[in-house]
């Protein structure tokens, strides 16, 4: 079952993680980076 999306609140700050567990990349293809680029 797929989590709930939280939306962003306006004027808040928040912590985005540049990497993963054990510094493991985050986003192993191009394509998933400029996803998460286009949902921030």
């Amino acid at each position: 079952m797929p989590s709930a999306t939280i939306p962003l609140e306006y004027d808040t700050y928040y912590h985005i993680y540049n990497r993963g567990i054990d510094g493991c990349n985050l986003y192993r293809e191009t394509d998933d980076y400029k996803h998460f680029l286009k949902l921030y």
